[in-house]
This record gives structure tokens, C-alpha cells and sequence, in this order.
């Protein structure tokens, strides 16, 4: 449909010209003319596409480079709680490849440290006036590296509406060095450098 309506208005432009150049001794320059019939026809050709899914699929691209871009694990969970996305951050944290985890479900993650969890972690333990707040709802977690090692994880849970229902992500963050640095300051508080003895601050200590 769209080619004929191209034909049919080049065609008209350039008998107008033809008629107009017979009758009076000018030139006229219609090359303007079929610059805006291109840009016409490409409204048009837009108009009955669907922009929602081309704009949907734009911003889809955007989201993949810069989630694929950031050092920290991002992960993105459907309704049913299957992984639908896992970046090259959750990979470097856990140790799985993105095939390897894709279509599994969320709580795959954690591996055995879920038997230390009473109780066990689910999503659905979260209110979704937590998950749409700025900021999300940040839980410290558990989780399990391939390798089997058990190791602490920030974890930032958000929720937004989709196209098939709840989606969900998470922003993953391994705080294991975090926690031996708060523990070596505990015990530094608590206890004698040197002779590994409490101190004064230690509520072992003698009074």
C-alpha cells in the first residue's frame, strides 16, 4: 500500500511541474517535494507498526548494555520466581554462568545456606510497598558460590508491573570482606592484640 501511495504522489508532483513549466517559462525544483513525501510516508509507516513494542524493545537494548555494564550482580525474577536475567556481576559472585542459571528457580541461589535460614527466604515474603519504594527493600543474605563456599550478600529487591505479570530484580552485592573487617574489629574491642587475652571492653574480662 505504502509504495503505491508513493508512486501515485510522485507521479502527481512531477505532472504538476510539467504543467507548470509549459505554461510559464520557469523551472521548477520538486526535489523538495519528494523529500517530504519520504518523510510523510516513513509517519505513516510508523503509525502502523507497533510503537509500544518498538519502544519496548529500545528500551530493552538499553536496559541489557548498562545491566550488563555494572560490577554488581543483577538478577531479574518473573512472577513464577524463575531467573529470567543474570548479569556478568551475579556470574563474578556466584560462580555460574548465565545459562547455567536462567530458568531456575530464584531460590537456587542460595544453595545449602537455605537449611540455615528459619525461616526460609521467599519472595513472597515481601510487600510490594516495600519493593516500588525508592530505594527497594536491602536485605543481608546468604548465598552459595558454585563452588559450595556459603558467603554473606546484600541484596536490593525491587518490583515493577510487566507485560506478564510481577517482575522482579535484584541488586547483589558480596559483602564477605565487609563482614571479616567487622568481625576483626570486634575482636580487636574485645580482646588483646598481642596475648589474644579479653581486654576491658571484653565482657569476658575479670572485674
Amino acid at each position: 500500500m505504502l509504495p503505491r501511495r508513493s508512486n501515485a504522489a510522485a507521479l502527481a508532483v512531477e505532472a504538476g511541474a510539467t504543467w507548470v513549466q509549459g505554461a510559464w517559462p520557469i523551472v521548477v525544483d520538486t526535489s523538495f517535494v519528494h523529500v517530504a513525501i519520504a518523510a510523510y510516508l516513513i509517519a505513516v509507516a510508523l503509525d502502523e507498526i507497533d510503537l509500544r513494542g518498538l519502544v519496548s524493545l529500545i528500551a530493552e537494548k538499553r536496559f541489557t548494555r548498562v545491566a550488563m555494564s555494572i560490577g554488581d550482580g543483577l538478577i531479574c525474577v518473573n512472577e513464577a520466581g524463575r531467573i529470567t536475567f543474570w548479569n556478568p556481576g551475579a556470574e563474578a559472585i556466584f560462580g555460574h554462568a548465565p545459562d547455567e542459571m536462567v530458568g531456575k528457580p530464584f531460590e537456587t541461589i542460595f544453595g545449602a545456606a537455605i537449611e540455615r535460614m528459619r525461616p526460609a527466604f521467599a519472595l513472597s515474603q515481601l510487600r510490594p510497598g516495600e519493593l516500588q519504594a525508592p530505594g527497594g527493600k536491602v536485605l543481608e543474605l546468604e548465598g552459595a558460590r558454585k563452588s559450595g563456599e556459603i558467603f554473606p550478600f546484600e541484596a536490593c529487591f525491587s518490583a515493577w508491573q510487566g507485560a506478564d505479570g510481577p517482575q522482579y530484580g535484584v541488586l547483589l552485592r558480596d559483602i564477605s570482606e565487609r563482614k571479616r573487617e567487622e568481625e576483626r574489629i570486634r575482636y580487636l574491642a574485645g580482646y588483646d592484640l598481642l596475648t589474644g587475652l579479653p581486654n576491658r571492653n571484653s565482657s569476658g574480662a575479670c572485674r
